[in-house]
């Protein structure tokens, strides 16, 4: 009996989560021009593209019909002094010039949600540190010393220390801007590419948007996560803050030598262990 109600509330638990109002983030990587995925393998020296994806839904909440903001800090592990991003295109003041078009090798926020108003002092920058005894590079706005959501509000949870990204209010679109829509599934926000290390070393490299870095522009300073969507109704303004269900996510790219490289590795080993004997 026990069994069968744990499975009833655990079934229930999924129906709420399910009709919950939600904003899911997606990581995606790729190389080559292949398909976007969860994962991809590489061998040293390859290029890799990312890419950054929300979607919203509805549930019971609010319907909606563009995003107001998100903001979020992409971080990669494993990541060594041979690795290296692309650099970030367009990054102008004006929000006519704040994004890139989701086009082939054009990397940066990606229009129509490039946040208007981004200021050269808020340009895209990749920080290398080591946490834990890992090393990782993330992507951020400068100037920021943090972890995005880790720190002083002041640092962290205005958008310093995160990429901002966002569609415009309606009293700042022009007849050249795209129009609000409903359809609000699989955005791509933010789009980088970066090479990997020509080194042979087999290892894993780890893409996360951390749960703990997903916040809006109009943080209200209570520490929670929030992405803003504009209501119908009200689309001069952030009128739904999706606070309570954000999902981040998480992409492998996994650094494997090619086959001469993986044979002479193993010619190594055999010698080495000849050397013992």
């Amino acid at each position: 009996m026990k069994n069968v109600i744990g499975t009833l509330v655990a079934v229930a638990g999924l129906a709420a989560a399910a009709n919950a109002q939600t904003s899911i983030f997606d990581v995606q990587v790729r190389s080559g021009g292949g398909a976007w995925g969860s994962s991809v393998d590489v061998t040293p020296g390859s290029t890799v593209e990312a890419r950054v994806l929300v979607s919203y839904n509805q549930g019971n909440g609010a319907a909606s019909n563009g995003l107001a903001a998100a903001n979020f800090q992409p971080t990669i592990s494993n990541w060594t002094a041979g690795d290296a991003v692309l650099p970030f295109l367009n990054q102008g003041t004006s929000p006519a010039t704040g994004g890139v078009s989701d086009a082939s090798g054009a990397y940066g926020r990606i229009l129509p949600y490039a946040a208007p108003g981004i200021s050269a002092a808020n340009q895209l920058i990749v920080h290398q540190n080591n946490q834990g005894g890992v090393n990782y590079a993330r992507i951020a706005q400068t100037p920021t010393t943090n972890w995005f959501g880790v720190g002083s509000l002041a640092n962290n949870l205005n958008g310093s220390g995160s990429i901002t990204t966002g569609q415009k209010s309606q009293s700042l679109t022009t007849p050249a801007d795209p129009a609000y829509s409903t359809d609000l599934q699989n955005l791509v926000l933010f789009k980088f590419a970066f090479t990997v290390s020509s080194t042979s070393d087999l290892r894993t490299m780890m893409l996360d948007l951390p749960i703990g870095g997903i916040r809006s522009a109009a943080n209200d300073g209570t520490g929670q996560r929030r992405v803003s969507w504009y209501a119908p109704s009200d689309v001069f303004s952030a009128s739904i803050n999706a606070d309570a269900d954000v999902s981040g996510a998480t992409a492998t790219i996994n650094v494997v030598p090619a086959p001469a490289s993986l044979a002479l590795l193993g010619l190594g080993g055999l010698v080495a262990g000849r050397r013992r004997r």
